[in-house]
């Protein structure tokens, strides 16, 4: 009998949430030129792994900045990283992967949205133990530049 993994993931936040995309004009509204998202992500047992994202979806204006941070409160052992979902997804001016460290002081990483309006997909991967024991989450939030 293969072992079983839980996942704990906490999305705070939810725009979306499952629900259809608001009016472009009402996330227009609502877009900024800056944004941090905080993850936090920790390795709680064997087979478990929580993770909290405190934004799920973000709106930005075209070149806004958006960085990720991997709050203080996460375990030693929980590797974060942004990636590309697909090549033409890809949300970001700056090459992937984005590879945060752990607290605002030990490299928040991010980069300027796309100039292009749209609505962009990337991965949120967060890796607990070593190999060949690895347990993986992976998460997929969106960014909509308008």
């Amino acid at each position: 009998m293969a072992a079983s993994i839980t996942v704990v993931v906490a999305l705070a936040a939810c725009d979306s949430g499952g629900r259809a995309a608001p009016p472009a004009s009402d996330r227009e509204i609502k877009a900024k030129n800056a944004d941090t998202i905080t993850v936090t992500a920790n390795c709680a047992a064997a087979n478990q792994i929580d993770v909290d994202v405190n934004k799920w979806v973000v709106d930005m204006k075209p070149n806004g900045v958006v960085t990720f941070v991997v709050d203080t409160a996460s375990s030693d052992d929980a590797v974060v990283t942004i990636e590309q979902k697909t090549p033409d997804q890809w949300p970001f001016a700056d090459a992937p992967p984005f590879n945060p460290g752990k607290g605002s002081a030990n490299g928040p990483k991010g980069g300027k949205a796309k100039a292009a309006k749209g609505e962009y997909h990337y991965n949120l991967r967060v890796v607990c133990g070593t190999a060949p024991n690895t347990r993986t989450v992976l998460i997929d939030p969106d960014i909509f530049v308008d």
